[in-house]
């Protein structure tokens, strides 16, 4: 986004600040763009991953979920978004 932007800045030659404000975008968020260019997104910050947990909080889960988490003719007590 940032490219096209530059791009049709240089091309046009219309001030950076007219072209932003003519497309809606603040200067902040275009100027808070240019900072993380190149950079990867991060967009939901720390994911748990597996080797975070200790044997003891993966056994409690299972456990927990086998508990919470039963089909019975066709009526789950509880999904795995309440479960979470």
């Amino acid at each position: 986004m940032v490219s096209s932007i530059n791009y049709l800045h240089e091309k046009s030659g219309i001030k950076m600040n007219v072209l932003l404000k003519h497309i809606s975008l603040n200067k902040k968020k275009y100027h808070e763009w240019v900072k993380r260019t190149g950079k990867p997104n991060h967009h939901n910050g720390k994911i748990p991953k597996e080797h975070w947990l200790t044997p003891e909080e993966v056994s409690a889960i299972i456990a927990y979920a086998k508990e919470h988490y039963a089909v019975n003719d066709y009526f789950i007590k509880d999904g795995y978004r309440r479960l979470t």
